[in-house]
């Protein structure tokens, strides 16, 4: 589900039954005659009975359950609180085959009146078919609309394996900052500077593509399908813009609230639910990246949005003409 569902997010969905079964190689006579394989071992759902991937012995299976309880050991150790009393589940991201999740803690003490606009969460990445490790993220979301962004590799990250050899270690994290103020602090100044940044409503989209690294080549557009997704794309952007820039004003920050919004429920247009932890790093990577080139002498924003610009101006959904 998105970060903004109608329906609340309900955490039991990840915690489906998971199991592991032995490995039979069929003979060549007959498909009836099995020998069992003691080398390698399956990977199952235990309610739908999809095998997610075939192991080795030294494969570890971590549950999503178990993963969560990891995960409270490493918030405890980014935030400096107890995670019984402070890690609150908001929102999780799984496809319909269930072979991994994205669960996302908020800091409860940031509940209440004092509550910052953005506020730091624990985003927790397991999966059952070997795609990704286990991994623990952090990323800030707008706690108003819950849109959200992860700070990649500006931020703590763990990863893990899944082998007994690397989970048998003791738990350790590698950070490119010294706490979780100092990365709001960081994050902060990108606001600000973006604050300053005038941006015209029909730059917005071109500058979203920019930053969610979607392609407008035109050839991508041809068929009618995907033309009129594009349309529909566009015109959700305008309509993003004029929310949040009458909200916020003409700025990139208003830019970069529509950039993080269409990264926290992207649109058919520009991929599946699947695509939101990536859609939500590369927003922070194009945060940190302009904020850090805007105050450089001789930046133009025309300029950098020109070569998007120039391709957008080639589609009939950027001029506003239905298909």
């Amino acid at each position: 589900m998105s970060l903004f569902d109608t329906s609340p997010p309900n955490i039991e969905d990840a915690f489906f039954a998971v199991e592991e079964r032995p490995v039979g190689v069929a003979s060549k006579q007959e498909l009836s005659g099995f020998k069992l394989e003691s080398k390698y071992r399956a990977i199952v759902d235990g309610e739908r009975g999809h095998v997610f991937t075939i192991v080795t012995g030294d494969y570890r299976l971590i549950t999503n359950k178990e993963a969560v309880e990891i995960g409270k050991l490493c918030f405890r150790e980014v935030f400096g609180v107890d995670a019984d009393a402070a890690m609150t589940f908001f929102n999780v991201v799984m496809p319909s085959t269930r072979s991994y999740c994205h669960l996302d803690f908020l800091d409860a003490r940031d509940k209440g009146n004092s509550r910052p606009e953005w506020i730091p969460f624990l985003r927790i990445t397991n999966s059952y078919n070997r795609t990704r490790s286990l991994r623990f993220d952090i990323g800030f979301c707008r706690w108003i609309c819950r849109n959200g962004m992860i700070f990649g590799k500006q931020s703590i990250e763990f990863r893990y394996s899944h082998t007994r050899r690397d989970v048998q270690r003791t738990i350790a994290f590698q950070a490119s900052f010294g706490t979780i103020e100092d990365l709001r602090r960081r994050f902060q100044g990108w606001i600000e500077t973006l604050k300053q940044v005038a941006v015209e409503s029909e730059q917005v989209p071109a500058l979203l593509c920019k930053a969610l690294e979607v392609s407008l080549a035109a050839d991508r557009w041809e068929e009618a399908d995907a033309l009129q997704r594009l349309h529909e794309f566009v015109g959700h952007v305008r309509g993003l813009e004029a929310r949040y820039s009458g909200e916020l004003g003409r700025n990139a920050y208003a830019a970069f609230n529509v950039i993080t919004d269409v990264a926290s429920r992207p649109p058919a247009a520009i991929g599946p639910q699947s695509s939101i932890d990536k859609l939500q790093r590369r927003a922070s990577n194009w945060a940190g990246e302009f904020a850090g080139i805007v105050n450089e002498p001789g930046f133009s924003l025309a300029s950098y949005l020109e070569p998007v610009m120039s391709q957008a101006r080639a589609l009939p959904a950027f001029g506003g003409r239905q298909p």
